[in-house]
């Protein structure tokens, strides 16, 4: 006979969890965030459902199964585990009589948690929950229930009330990596603080969005108005602006400099002064003058950028260049260059006159003054202009184009 796992969820269970204090949860969401982001990492399961759903159904660590078999998930044995096991009665019956049923006892609670992964991706029927957009925790609750996890009615409101109450979805915001030290490093830097302060970044209010939200149905939800949200979110810039799932929309004006302990956060691959800004709650033109860097620069990897301690005058991150900021372009076959429907320009052919002296500067300027950018996942108008230190209506022009909203994939003229 086929085997399976099993999971179920005992009514007892689902009570219970509710007496676990907050102070437990947020001590185990801080023992376990790691696994969790692994976890995401490796099977593409939100750590903020991983999350949720351990706490759920441990019991924040303290049911007896977690105790005393680190079986974080209530994971039964199933017709091929060959470890080791308990026993206790659950909800199997024999001829009407309620009898012990067999649960896997792990040598680690980390090793609970994979195997709950391994069982979600599995099973074909939990397949389509893998196709869900990055970071769409709800999408991923109502889910579990309709392909038949729970079979209690408020799985998913439980799920998501735990995911939002405790911030868990800011986990969700380490992207997948192949360096484990990196998001290790990453995790690490969500503090007791978020979980506790859940709507909150560096004392300034936050709405962190779902999925499909733009900032006018934000306004609504929230009671801000459109005018302030665009005041205070430098990288959003019109009201219809397509924002992802978890995007940080900030419902007051951040502050001048990081009211927290970190002095300086060390830049990572392709990130940009706008995104440490959302990150800490400063603002992006303190963040400039702070580290006494030209508005529309961004520094390289691996510098300092300071938060809240002002270096010395004679301090200056290292910057990337422009030529790190501009993706490398794929050869375009001499086919038809209309066939595509991009507005192309045939590259002019160089002079080739010896006598000319060439200067490196003049022929870099000339090079880069009409680019070709190709849209990336979580671009906007907003950030391209400011990487390549132009304006937004510049961009409109130069492509045509109506309105701000741009296309992963879409190649846009730049002219500096």
């Amino acid at each position: 006979m086929k085997s399976r796992l099993v999971f179920m969820l005992s009514l007892s269970l689902m009570y219970q969890v509710a007496q676990a204090s907050r102070e437990e949860r947020v001590m185990y969401i801080e023992r376990y965030k790691s696994i969790a982001i692994q976890e995401m990492n490796r099977t593409g399961i939100p750590a903020s459902i991983k999350m949720a759903q351990a706490i759920l159904e441990s019991r924040a660590g303290t049911s007896s199964l977690a105790r005393t078999s680190n079986n974080h998930f209530g994971i039964k044995c199933g017709g091929n585990w060959d470890g080791k096991k308990v026993y206790r009665k659950d909800d199997d019956y024999h001829r009407g009589k309620l009898v012990n049923s067999c649960f896997r006892a792990y040598a680690t609670p980390e090793e609970s948690f994979m195997a709950h992964s391994d069982f979600l991706v599995s099973q074909p029927r939990y397949s389509f929950l893998f196709k869900l957009k990055s970071g769409d925790y709800k999408s991923w609750a109502y889910g579990l229930k309709k392909a038949g996890y729970a079979s209690d009615p408020n799985y998913p409101h439980r799920l998501i009330e735990i995911i939002e109450t405790f911030n868990l979805q800011a986990l969700d915001r380490i992207l997948q990596t192949e360096d484990p030290e990196q998001w290790l490093m990453l995790a690490d830097e969500i503090s007791l603080e978020s979980f506790t302060t859940s709507r909150f970044i560096n004392d300034a209010k936050v709405y962190y969005t779902g999925v499909d939200d733009n900032i006018q149905q934000v306004a609504e939800s929230t009671g801000v108005s459109v005018r302030r949200l665009l005041k205070y979110n430098e990288g959003i810039t019109s009201s219809d602006q397509e924002l992802a799932p978890n995007t940080i929309v900030y419902l007051q004006p951040k502050r001048k400099s990081y009211r927290g302990k970190k002095k300086y956060h060390v830049v990572q691959e392709n990130e940009t002064m706008l995104d440490i800004s959302q990150r800490y709650g400063v603002s992006l033109e303190a963040l400039y003058e702070r580290n006494h860097m030209r508005i529309n620069t961004e520094p390289a990897k691996g510098a300092k950028i300071y938060l809240r301690s002002k270096p010395d005058k004679q301090y200056q991150p290292k910057l990337r260049s422009m030529v790190d900021l501009i993706p490398v372009q794929p050869v375009v076959p001499l086919t038809d260059p209309k066939s595509d429907g991009l507005n192309w320009e045939a590259p002019a052919e160089p002079e080739l006159n010896p006598t000319i002296e060439t200067h490196p500067e003049r022929q870099a300027s000339e090079q880069q003054e009409v680019l070709h950018y190709t849209v990336r996942t979580g671009d906007t108008l907003y950030g391209i202009s400011r990487r390549f230190g132009i304006t937004i209506d510049h961009i409109k022009e130069m492509n045509n184009l109506d309105s701000t909203q741009i296309r992963v994939g879409q190649v846009l003229q730049v002219k500096l």
